[in-house]
């Protein structure tokens, strides 16, 4: 039950980056570790912004480990780690307080704060990875 998708098409960067011969893992997990940051800064943000005391949610999220899926493309997850006092998991209650709850089992009007995160991001992610390819590119000599 993961929620929001967030997906970023980074096909100019990663042709800049082996035109360069700079693709590598080291250089792919850079880029991963800042865009999850990024996210994970925008899904605080958020938090703060709810009409809900969302702010618990803020310590506990966390970034995957960094993984290949079937295509052989490097990918990361953002989620809330943990579970609650009565053992419930706390991603279970962020996506609930993202989405809500219908008035039968007791109406929670969602939130949205980890889909307007993710859209945020969105907007924002190309600026991110453009500093840290720089900084890549600065570091290798090549800037």
């Amino acid at each position: 039950m993961p929620l929001a998708q967030f997906e970023f098409s980074v096909n100019d960067l990663i042709q800049a980056l082996e035109k360069a011969d700079l693709f590598d893992a080291e250089s792919q997990e850079r880029l991963l570790k800042a865009g999850s940051a990024h996210l994970i800064e925008q899904i605080k943000q958020e938090t703060n912004r709810s009409t809900y005391n969302l702010k618990w949610i803020s310590p506990k999220l966390k970034a995957g480990k960094i993984k290949r899926n079937k295509n052989g493309d490097y990918y990361v997850t953002v989620t809330v780690n943990g579970k609650n006092e009565r053992g419930e998991r706390l991603a279970t209650i962020a996506f609930v307080f993202n989405y809500g709850r219908q008035k039968k089992y007791g109406l929670i009007k969602g939130q949205y704060f980890w889909t307007r995160a993710v859209k945020t991001t969105d907007k924002t992610i190309s600026q991110v990875y453009e500093k840290e390819l720089n900084k890549i590119l600065q570091e290798r000599g090549l800037s």
